[in-house]
């Protein structure tokens, strides 16, 4: 969004000049988010949004705000007005909570939730698909399986390389109702990448083992603020690597 033809000040935790004296009131204030409301692990404390705001992850982004794109953009969130947007692409308008805006270039991201054939199945409880993450099977109906985004299980991001993970163990569990074969312990991996701007990538990423009450995180690693430009150039190559090796995995 172009800060100039913006009305609304720079308040959200990623924006530059925003400190952590500020958090305690960031989450407060986000309590009233219908992301916040609505995410798939219950989120029913202030404090539970500022241990996610004091994560090594935030700061990452803070710092390549900072170094990036300051002044450059704005960053309206869900509790600053957010949460209420209707878009006119034709004109390049933007109605934020009863005000038009004129824009160059916007990203408007719409509240998540799984997909209508879930509901229509009746495997969804609020939003999200609970699944068993032995097999990915639904909770509701044992003879349907969940991945990805759609599912509510544990531990795991909603991200790309979560969806093909959860994809080999769904895959193993099929094999083994149809035939009879062996079902292998279900493990799952995810890494994150974030190119944050030329030549310059983070990551986050963590191994995972299902239990009977979801998929739980086993160990996990993330980059680090002040990391130098080999580092995050190198990062940003693997990040491509990524891409092309899961894009062959899944389409040959």
């Amino acid at each position: 969004m172009d800060a100039q033809n913006t009305a609304f000040p720079k308040q959200d935790p990623i924006t530059v000049g925003v400190g952590r004296e500020h958090f305690a009131a960031i989450a407060a204030a986000a309590m009233q988010s219908m992301m916040v409301k609505t995410n798939p692990r219950p989120i029913t404390s202030p404090e539970q949004i500022l241990q996610i705001l004091e994560q090594p992850g935030s700061a990452l982004f803070r710092e390549a705000w900072s170094k990036h794109y300051d002044g450059m953009i704005d960053w309206i969130g869900s509790e600053f007005g957010g949460g209420n947007v209707s878009v006119d692409a034709d004109a390049m308008m933007l109605n934020i909570d009863g005000e038009a805006v004129k824009v160059d270039v916007c990203n408007v991201i719409p509240a998540m939730k799984a997909g209508r054939i879930c509901q229509i199945a009746g495997i969804t409880e609020g939003n999200w698909a609970p699944v068993t993450g032995h097999t990915m099977q639904s909770r509701m109906d044992e003879n349907i399986y969940v991945l990805g985004d759609a599912t509510s299980q544990g531990d795991m991001p909603k991200s790309g390389y979560s969806a093909n993970s959860q994809a080999k163990v769904a895959a193993m569990a099929v094999r083994a109702a149809l035939t009879g074969s062996r079902m292998f312990p279900a493990k799952f991996s995810n890494t994150c990448w974030s190119m944050v701007g030329t030549d310059d990538g983070v990551k986050v990423g963590a191994s995972y083992e299902a239990t009977d009450e979801k998929i739980a995180k086993v160990s996990g690693f993330i980059s680090k603020p002040g990391e130098n430009a080999a580092l995050r150039k190198a990062t940003f190559e693997e990040s491509l690597g990524w891409y092309a090796g899961i894009t062959t995995d899944m389409f040959g």
